[in-house]
């Protein structure tokens, strides 16, 4: 049963067992009526979940007293923008005297205050914010601020507590907020200036070290302030084995291996005396310093260090990852036998840890590296056997198979397609069950006339069962070129599928969503603002309340609500991305009951944006909308550990020659944050990638990530194969997953948003020659 609520805002405080007052002209009839209803079934078995009418998220009406001091609050940050700050404060006043977002108005009110130089003000205005508001750890940290500005350090010590917060204070502070607390503790203390205080200053400050990742503002401020206070630290305040230790896993887990190296190799000696006697340190030293070896392609210095590790170590969990690394290291310098030989003991020693399955895979790989095939066949069929359920199955089946079907022997590899094609196409392994099942129904088409028919029914069931993945669009093509009539019937299934999709709402009349979800205080607070129009705020606070890992925590409805809401807050990256995950356990098929789910996974973020951009191109601007999906997942300012930059994923030599020639002048690397600019460039040169490569699609998407000369090199090589076979074939793991993926989001949005087509353009036969054809314009039938 799902008990209904409408409107929200008496629904709320309904879930929250508030007395309903009588006494309340201002209720509308529908908020009575919603009351009763209720509480009419109040005996009932409450449902977990609850049912929110969309149109009850809508805005405050203009009457209402939220929607007024809403008003005066967005009237308040404008006139802060223009530099009025008479005005900015007194709409902040204004704004206090309404029921709309306490915390935030007192927030805004204190930082007018600190602009016009009223410190001691601002400072009172935050103390007012209640410690049960989202707002206070952050209030605290601004008032600690204002108080050092005003040299009033004492004052500051005693508010932030000169040894740090007590347990239930630090559970209010994320981690960021927490390391904000320590640093500003340190300066407190450290212009307080009395005995003890540098002591304590340095603790704080190592607190940071220990825990801030590598190049933040926080670690860069930490080093700075050890190095400084160092002389003032008790003797056994000093920073001792396991405190480098501590730091070293730090820098390892950002890739800082350098800095790893530089900080444990003095101190191997003592890691190495620890490690002999079963200390945690030694362990987790000698670990961490053999993986940045490893990780500098130094084999020659981290195999003996993580072979060193097991003996001595009581950590099962470095244990394992000790020899796996090891056994890495030893197939890449050469030494197959004694990498496979490692890989098999640890699935043979560790068989209930999640890399026992990956160590069987490894080393079935390394034995195909080192052309023993029948080794190979034995390791992957017994990963197969030992762990079915295992997330590195469908690699090493599809391993086999491909080493059959590269070597032109696909008959031999149609047992292993058989059996990863036999898996769940909406689970984990879906990419890898859906890729057998198109290669399989392939190997079956060159049989004999009952494989043939067999071949051509299974790329049909395919193309319809999967129209929004790369191997259903594939599968579609495939039948264009071997069984003309079967790919009327499977097109004209699919565009009536295509008709149906489109036809159902984007958005559902309601959602419903788990009760503890809509009751937590911070989804309220994230639909009061969103009614009120403030977006970033509400983003933060739904977030939050997700937690981590939401796809395993909250049912897909909630999702669905959460997805819908995130969007209300102008969040594309957080609203597609909770979906997108989500579908990696439980993706829904292309049809009208999922349709809301599919749209907000697929949206249409900055979508005016990309037809400005592309609308002189020959190709559809839904292809750009799936290559900046699975480029940047609509983050407008992010940038890729690489330097890529913006929506469009731009390096900054691509972006700038591009931007010469399209008579950008002065082009700055900020410039690139502008949704508009950044999908101008990108999609301008995309377009000089598709000419060059005369509108073969895979080969401009692949051009796009890899660059031209590779794929110009890839053709050279291979370009007599088909295309499945060509991308298949694409030697970068990145780039063949990057076209598949892009070519995937392409025929979603297409089928979702386009015209009615069942399919997205492609050619299937031999790459080289294909490029001197054409793009079909569509498909018959």
């Amino acid at each position: 049963m799902i008990a209904r609520i409408a409107p929200l805002g008496a629904v709320l405080a309904i879930l929250l067992g508030a007395e309903v007052c009588t006494e309340a002209p201002q209720a509308s009839q529908g908020q009575a009526q919603a009351a009763a209803g209720v509480a009419a079934s109040a005996e009932e078995p409450a449902s977990p979940f609850v049912e929110i009418a969309a149109d009850s998220l809508q805005a405050f009406p203009a009457g209402d007293e939220r929607a007024r001091a809403a008003a005066l609050l967005r009237e308040s940050i404008s006139a802060v923008q223009r530099g009025d700050l008479e005005v900015a404060l007194a709409r902040a006043e204004a704004a206090g005297g309404g029921s709309f977002a306490p915390a935030l108005v007192q927030r805004q009110r204190a930082a007018v205050l600190a602009m016009a130089d009223r410190p001691a003000d601002a400072v009172r205005v935050l103390t007012a914010i209640e410690p049960s508001s989202y707002l206070w750890p952050e209030a605290v940290l601004e008032r600690a601020r204002l108080l050092l500005a005003m040299e009033d350090a004492s004052a500051a010590v005693t508010l932030l507590g000169p040894g740090g917060f007590d347990e239930a204070q630090r559970d209010r502070f994320d981690a960021r907020q927490r390391l904000d607390a320590e640093l500003l503790r340190s300066r407190a203390l450290r212009a307080r200036g009395q005995d003890g205080d540098n002591a304590l200053a340095f603790s704080a400050c190592k607190r940071v070290w220990l825990s801030a990742g590598r190049d933040s503002e926080a670690g860069n401020e930490s080093q700075g302030c050890l190095e400084g206070l160092e002389e003032w630290a008790p003797l056994d305040g000093h920073l001792s084995m396991a405190e480098k230790v501590q730091r070293a896993q730090i820098l390892g887990a950002a890739h800082a291996n350098r800095e790893v190296i530089a900080l444990l190799e003095p101190i191997l000696a003592a890691l190495r005396n620890d490690l002999a006697t079963g200390g945690s340190s030694g362990c987790g030293g000698i670990y961490e310093l053999g993986r940045a070896h490893h990780k500098q392609r130094d084999y020659g210095r981290s195999i003996p260090l993580l072979d060193s590790i097991r003996p001595s170590c009581l950590e099962p969990e470095l244990q394992v990852k000790s020899l796996y690394l090891k056994a890495q290291g030893e197939g890449r310098a050469g030494r197959g036998d004694d990498s496979i030989a490692s890989f098999v003991e640890l699935a043979r020693e560790y068989p209930q840890h999640s890399y026992a399955d990956d160590g069987l895979y490894h080393a079935g790989k390394q034995a195909l590296k080192d052309g023993d095939g029948d080794r190979a066949r034995q390791l992957f069929t017994r990963m197969a056997e030992t762990f079915p359920d295992g997330d590195m199955v469908g690699k090493g089946l599809w391993g086999m198979a491909w080493a059959h079907l590269k070597d032109s022997r696909p008959q031999e590899a149609l047992p292993w397609l058989e059996q990863l094609a036999g898996g769940n196409p909406s689970g984990r392994q879906r990419d890898f069950v859906l890729m057998a099942r198109y290669w399989r129904a392939s190997v079956l088409l060159g049989g004999d006339g009952k494989a043939r028919a067999d071949g051509s029914a299974a790329l049909s069931l395919l193309a319809r069962s999967e129209p929004l993945h790369y191997y259903g669009l594939l599968a579609l093509w495939k039948l264009h070129s071997t069984d003309v009539a079967a790919a009327r019937v499977a097109s004209a299934a699919m565009r009536l599928q295509a008709q149906a999709l489109q036809a159902a709402p984007a958005e559902p009349d309601s959602f419903h969503p788990e009760r503890t979800f809509v009751q937590k205080s911070s989804v309220q607070e994230a639909i009061n603002l969103l009614q009120a129009g403030f977006s970033a705020g509400a983003s933060e606070l739904l977030l939050a309340a997700l937690g981590d890992a939401p796809g395993e925590r909250w049912q897909p409805p909630t999702l669905l609500f959460a997805s819908h809401l995130l969007e209300l807050a102008d969040d594309p990256y957080a609203s597609h991305n909770l979906l997108r995950k989500g579908f990696r356990t439980r993706h829904p098929p292309a049809l009208p009951q999922h349709r809301a789910e599919l749209a907000h996974a697929y949206p249409l973020a900055f979508h005016d944006e990309i037809r400005t951009a592309t609308r002189e191109f020959p190709w559809d601007p839904m292809l750009f909308q799936g290559l900046v999906r699975e480029e940047s997942a609509f983050m407008a300012a992010v940038v890729s550990w690489a330097g890529a930059m913006g929506l469009s994923q731009l390096m900054w030599p691509t972006a700038r020659e591009t931007a010469r020639k399209m008579g950008i002048k002065g082009l700055q690397r900020s410039d690139l944050e502008q949704p508009a600019l950044n999908l101008a460039i990108g999609s301008t040169y995309f377009q000089a990638l598709h000419k060059r490569w005369n509108g073969h699609l895979p080969l401009a998407i692949a051009s796009y990530n890899a660059g031209p000369g590779a794929v110009n090199r890839w053709i050279k090589s291979h370009g007599n194969l088909d295309l499945d076979l060509w991308v298949e074939s694409i030697p970068f793991d990145q780039t063949r997953h990057y076209v598949k993926r892009v070519l995937s989001s392409f025929q979603a949005y297409h089928l979702m948003y386009g015209d009615g087509s069942p399919s997205v353009p492609l050619r299937v036969g031999p790459v080289r020659a294909a490029i001197d054809g054409a793009d079909p314009e569509g498909l018959g039938g």
